[in-house]
């Protein structure tokens, strides 16, 4: 008999290794969450909400997805396929709303068999077996709408008309591949979400904030959301940061989107969003 000597303390430790080292550092409403469910969410972790601390376990996870995106245009471009910006390049950067609302996409693809432009959006992304059972039955656009709309404000700033989502099953290795339309109600729907989220603010001391997505906190996306306690049980809460961005007297005002502090004893616009001053007030309602 073989003998066998397990040793979990090492997984542990690497685990814990992996959560100290987490590293969140976004100055903007990223466009790979605008298309999430909840608004107020998106809201928390654009004011600067401190999320519930991931598993380690789960962040070694979506580094893996980062390898995923390597492994499929690797052999992209093996299958004859030609690709811009896509690793180990430069990737292409969209913004809008003076810079708050900003992505990142993984490539240009140029396309086969399509009219018109051959060039579209590539997005890779990696899921499990059920979710690609899911990608198939319904397809991107019902099965997975934060991954849709991505690819619309994608193809809606670069002004292209077709996205390729590539989709590694983590269970065999398979390919789910989905060539996605460019829809203009999407991406208009998109903008003004990102443009209401952004300029969202206190008023006067009410909470104007955006609503809550789901009634239920037993529900499965309240359940696994970084922000649960912040929305259902904020004494329960911890914030462990203090900035411009989720001072009560912060806000951002459209045309121009230009940072600006409503104290009245303040200057109006704000070079530095990420510090705080000693009129910091807590937009939320975690005790500090």
């Amino acid at each position: 008999m073989l003998n066998i000597k397990k040793d979990s303390d090492i997984s542990l430790e690497i685990y814990e290794a992996a959560a100290k080292n987490r590293r969140d550092s976004r100055g903007y409403l990223g466009m790979s969450e605008i298309g999430k469910p909840c608004d107020l969410a998106i809201w928390f972790s654009w004011r600067k909400f401190t999320p519930a601390p991931w598993d380690g376990r789960i962040l070694i996870l979506f580094e893996l997805g980062d390898h995923v995106e390597q492994v499929i245009i690797r052999n992209l471009r093996l299958a004859g396929y030609e690709l811009q910006n896509a690793y180990p390049d430069k990737q292409l950067s969209f913004e809008d709303c003076g810079g708050f609302f900003s992505g990142h996409c993984d490539g240009l693809v140029r396309l086969r068999t399509l009219e018109g432009s051959p060039w579209g959006i590539l997005e890779c992304k990696s899921a499990n077996k059920n979710k690609i059972e899911d990608f198939e039955r319904h397809g991107v656009e019902k099965s997975n709408p934060t991954y849709f709309t991505q690819m619309q404000c994608y193809m809606g700033y670069r002004g292209l008309n077709h996205a390729l989502l590539m989709v590694m099953n983590k269970n065999d290795s398979a390919i789910y591949s989905e060539i996605v339309r460019f829809s203009p109600e999407a991406f208009a729907a998109a903008k003004e979400k990102a443009a209401k989220i952004l300029t969202t603010h206190n008023d006067d001391g009410t909470q104007n904030v955006p609503a809550k997505g789901f009634d239920d906190p037993k529900c499965l996306e309240c359940k696994w959301c970084s922000y649960r306690l912040h929305c259902w049980e904020p004494k329960e809460a911890i914030q462990t940061t203090s900035s411009c961005r989720n001072c009560h007297y912060f806000a951002l005002t459209p045309p121009s989107f230009k940072p600006a502090c409503r104290h009245q004893a303040h200057p109006v616009e704000l070079s530095n969003i990420s510090l705080c001053c000693p009129e910091w007030s807590f937009i939320g309602k975690t005790p500090f």
